[in-house]
């Protein structure tokens, strides 16, 4: 990696990820969902003018803490350097305070709604406050255009190394110096789109994503709105001790790691849950694909796009070796940014669908984040409050004796509840595939039998007396645009999607009130299991009236006596099932056919006397 050091003087283009924030930023109007905060107690003697000082060596050394953004006369974003800007330790004392929780809380959760200026202020703030005697909070917050995870926990390693100098506990910094910073990686980066690599690996993702399904299909507890994404809900939990050592037994023996394991047993759960065949995931990189970035703050993060597909005859390991080979050709072209990724593939933006991917899964490797300050005990805490940037972000956090898991979902999508029974579904389905490698997806099972009692006896105690359920229509087109993609009925070795059969099923309703009967009139369905009758049921509920169901293989005469008895207005049949009915010869008086073929583009309305069976016409649906 060729870095040529760049004169801080000037103005400086923006890397593709800081674009895509500048955006953002801009649109929203300083969008505080880019705030990243360390949240930490401290417990000792506080010496507040070396931590001050500790926190400006910082800023001098990492200078991209203290770059604006503007546009330029070409209305193209630029970043330049700011020596004007002053960093200032806030201090706060809550000693005399009552209630000093609450106003610690709101204080946490007003330093992380405070959104930053980018074209006016330093890109990190903090605020010490004091409890008690002996007893504080630090709030560090950094704004994601300069930093990332990994930066993060750089910051907490150079403040505990530059605060001990400070104090006299070592005589000099511990740091290496650096030879680079962060806007060489930027100059190297566009300088880099010239290179013949780059073109292979846009060439790589333009064939690798294409016709990409553009949103996934999970179940939502809520319609997905027009607007931005709102606030973020954190669900944390841990897997199973059973489960997570049989988890690390299966790992040793078959040599591959926790994230090629777990990526895999989710996709299996995205596939089983959403329906679709067609998998796409996210996944964070560091991005630092060199030695000489890694003590560099910057936002160097870049998200690999995973695309798996999957049908119900793939196995669990068959799975594993995909997920595994898709794993190892992304990585060798992660250095495409995935931002440029949504320009090449020109990905329809939106605010409230995130382009190419919205869901992301994770196993965290970063540099270790605590705090360690001479003559303190601290003890990291991680802030409450979270937005969610894209639906749904589950990390996995190996602790060494535990396995935790962070799911934080967009609160506008699910609630708590809707999270804990994917967890559950997920947990089962992982202990599924390590008890089975040959399991397929098809046989994968949501529900433990315990899971499934519970719900089950959950049921049971809901009053229902004062509810009032939507129509079956009704609830069928609901969730047909919630979902228009997942699939609603398998048979014959054809998959038709809600959307398909809501569409359909409209047509054919369209064509029922065209006949102008009464309301509630009767109509047989003569069809056999599958989608016609799925969308023969739903268009006569659709056009309000009811049907009436009759076997195929129902004798003629019987079927005359069914006619008269039940007022018939029409039958729906197929082809073959109204030429047999026509050429009977039985008078069904002026009972009207209906000739489906459905999932098409036509249908053949007979409406004759039986005496006259020649009379038809053509209608297309």
């Amino acid at each position: 990696m060729q870095l040529t050091h760049i004169d801080l003087a000037g103005e400086h283009p923006l890397s593709f990820s800081q674009r895509r924030i500048w955006f953002v930023d801009q649109l929203q109007g300083h969008s505080r969902q880019y705030n990243l905060q360390g949240v930490f107690t401290l417990r000792g003697d506080v010496d507040v003018a070396a931590l001050q000082q500790a926190f400006k060596d910082i800023i001098k050394r990492h200078t991209i803490l203290s770059y604006n953004y503007k546009s330029t006369a070409d209305a193209q974003p630029c970043q330049y350097f700011n020596g004007h800007l002053a960093f200032s330790l806030q201090q706060i004392d809550l000693c005399t305070q009552a209630d000093q929780q609450q106003l610690l809380q709101k204080m946490i959760v007003e330093d992380y709604n405070q959104s930053f200026d980018l074209t006016s202020q330093l890109m990190l703030r903090a605020s010490l406050i004091k409890i008690a005697d002996h007893h504080y909070q630090l709030l560090v917050t950094v704004h994601h255009i300069v930093a990332d995870g990994w930066s993060i926990g750089l910051i907490c390693r150079e403040l505990a190394s530059n605060y001990n100098q400070h104090i006299g506990m070592t005589n000099a910094t511990d740091l290496q110096t650096l030879e680079h910073n962060y806007i060489d990686f930027v100059h190297w980066q566009h300088r880099m789109q010239a290179d013949p690599q780059w073109q292979i690996s846009i060439d790589y993702w333009r064939q690798q994503l294409a016709q990409l399904p553009t949103v996934h299909e999970l179940p939502t507890q809520y319609e997905r709105g027009n607007d931005v994404l709102s606030g973020g809900g954190l669900y944390k939990t841990v897997l199973s001790p059973a489960l997570t050592e049989q988890l690390r037994l299966f790992i040793a023996n078959q040599g591959d790691t926790l994230f090629v394991t777990l990526q895999t047993v989710f996709t299996l759960w995205f596939s089983r849950v959403s329906g679709q065949s067609d998998c796409v995931l996210g996944t964070p990189v560091a991005g630092r694909v060199a030695a000489e970035l890694e003590p560099i703050i910057g936002n160097f993060v870049n998200t690999l796009v995973l695309r798996n597909k999957v049908s119900g005859d793939t196995c669990f390991n068959q799975a594993l070796a995909d997920v595994k080979a898709t794993l190892s050709e992304a990585l060798l072209h992660q250095q495409i940014p995935f931002d440029l990724l949504v320009d090449e593939l020109a990905t329809e933006r939106s605010l409230a669908i995130p382009p190419l991917v919205q869901v992301i899964f994770r196993v965290n490797n970063t540099i270790n984040e605590n705090l360690q300050l001479a003559g303190l005990s601290i003890k990291a805490s991680q802030s409450k409050v979270r937005s969610a940037k894209l639906d749904l972000e589950v990390s996995v956090i190996d602790t060494g004796d535990v396995l935790e898991i962070e799911w934080l979902y967009d609160t506008a999508l699910w609630h708590q509840a809707n999270i804990e029974t994917f967890f559950a579904q997920f947990s089962y389905v992982l202990q599924q595939c390590l008890a089975d490698q040959s399991v397929k997806l098809a046989e994968l099972i949501l529900w433990s039998p315990s899971q499934h009692a519970a719900a089950l006896s959950h049921s049971d105690s809901i009053d229902i007396q004062n509810t009032q359920p939507s129509p079956l229509h009704v609830c069928f087109s609901h969730f047909a645009k919630q979902h228009p993609q997942h699939p609603a009925v398998r048979c014959n070795g054809q998959t038709y999607s809600y959307l398909a059969l809501e569409q359909r099923a409209n047509q054919l309703a369209h064509c029922l009130l065209e006949m102008d009967f009464a309301a509630q009139s009767r109509i047989a369905i003569l069809l056999p299991s599958g989608a016609a009758m799925v969308v023969a049921i739903l268009a006569i509920l659709k056009a309000r009236h009811v049907y009436v169901p009759i076997h195929q293989d129902t004798p003629v005469k019987t079927l005359s006596y069914i006619v008269e008895d039940a007022e018939l207005m029409m039958i729906l049949a197929l082809s073959e099932n109204a030429d047999t009915l026509i050429n009977s010869g039985a008078d069904f008086c002026s009972l009207m056919i209906f000739l489906m073929t459905i999932l098409t583009s036509t249908a053949t309305r007979w409406s004759s006397q039986m005496n006259n069976s020649a009379s038809m016409s053509k209608m297309m649906i």
